[in-house]
């Protein structure tokens, strides 16, 4: 029974994976908001006692869900070939993203970076910023001619973008021939791209950034092969170093990861990932693998785990249950209880719920009180959700 739970567990990580490597893209935004059509409901009321004047209406009492589905957040799904933006309230797009490869939504939830094809469609990729309310559109670069975008992460205070490009040849029965990790400073007025000669590799093997911590100057991803699972950590240190002290550092991954559950705490300080065969979450220091710490709650199968934004809580799914935890305090909570092998389509960009995908739908749960609400759509997301307004 245990070898068929990690078998269906290994499946949907599996089509998280695909989901990944499906996003790609170029990207115009027009998002028009509509305003939200969901009305309370009236509750059933006893008939009025007989008065010589009339009795007064009665009020109408607000359903359970009302209000929790907002038109303030917003999701991008692919849809051939783009990205489009929906409305939590609403079910049909709000906006468009031109493009969809390694698509990659800001902390904030106010941009998208995306890799573009070319204008004529047949030229190398672009890599490029939109703003998800002004259609502002920022390029910031061009890869070369036989490399194709990969994925995208974010600075984790919204002021950089570290991210792989890989060739479009391939080695047979493995990944790209070709993998390297750049980095681009969006504050930066002169240099803002940079990358080092250990962060290439042609093997077989691609890199996946995981996320960057600005203050601290260190960046840092894993490297994944055919099957999906981590094989190694890295950490680039930015800073000036000494002559002779390597600005990588490599580590291999000593439990069995898929690289589509490793994600860094809002801060960057932090990194999370499930641990198939132990059942745990292992928690470490961007900058040290090696310290890693374990978490575990018994025998129920842990589905799911992200950070929740802005905050030091991670929102991860144990059997039928999504539970609250605050990490490294005794502070947890269960929020929703469904069925099992839920998994976390994606957070709001505040943190105030969850969305968590439940067999056929999505379900918005509120982290605060745990109300409840389907979404009128349940296509993929990508897990980080935008801000309309």
């Amino acid at each position: 029974m245990a070898g068929r739970t990690v078998a269906a567990l290994l499946g949907l990580a599996a089509a998280a994976v695909l989901v990944v490597a499906v996003l790609a893209g170029r990207t115009t935004v027009d998002v028009a908001v509509p305003s939200p059509s969901a009305s309370p409901e009236a509750s059933p009321t006893a008939p009025p006692r007989a008065s010589p004047s009339p009795s007064p209406a009665a009020s109408p009492s607000p359903s359970p869900t009302a209000g929790v589905l907002s038109d303030r957040y917003g999701y991008v799904l692919p849809d051939h070939g783009r990205l489009i933006v929906r409305a939590e309230t609403a079910d049909r797009p709000v906006g468009s993203v031109d493009g969809w490869t390694g698509a990659a939504v800001s902390p904030d939830g106010r941009r998208i970076a995306v890799w573009q094809p070319s204008r004529t469609g047949d030229g190398p990729e672009r890599l490029v910023v939109v703003d998800v309310a002004t259609r502002a559109e920022r390029e910031l670069l061009t890869a070369a001619a036989v490399m194709r975008g990969g994925s995208i992460a974010w600075a984790n205070d919204g002021t950089g973008l570290f991210y792989s490009v890989h060739s479009r040849e391939s080695v047979v029965g493995a990944g790209p021939r070709v993998s390297e990790l750049h980095s681009y400073d969006l504050a930066a007025a002169r240099a803002p791209g940079a990358t080092e000669p250990e962060l290439r590799r042609s093997d077989g093997f691609a890199f996946v950034p995981v996320g960057w911590d600005k203050a601290a100057q260190v960046a840092f991803a894993v490297v994944t092969g055919e099957g999906g699972f981590a094989a190694e950590y890295l950490v680039w240190d930015k800073r000036s170093l000494p002559a002779g002290q390597p600005a990588v550092r490599r580590a291999g991954v000593p439990w069995p990861v898929l690289f589509s559950t490793v994600f860094a705490s809002p801060d960057g300080k932090t990194v999370l990932a499930v641990d198939l065969a132990a059942n745990a979450l292992r928690l470490w220091p961007a900058s040290n693998i090696a310290q890693a710490a374990t978490v575990q709650r018994g025998p129920a199968r842990i589905y799911d785990a992200r950070w929740r934004p802005d905050s030091r809580d991670i929102v991860w799914v144990l059997g039928p249950e999504v539970r609250l935890t605050t990490y490294q305090t005794d502070a947890e909570r269960v929020v929703y209880r469904g069925e099992e092998q839920m998994t976390i389509a994606a957070v709001r960009p505040d943190g105030s719920a969850a969305l968590v995908r439940r067999g056929g739908r999505v379900v918005v749960v509120e982290l605060a009180g745990g109300r409840t609400a389907d979404l009128p759509y349940a296509e993929h997301l990508l897990p980080h959700g935008v801000a309309l307004r």
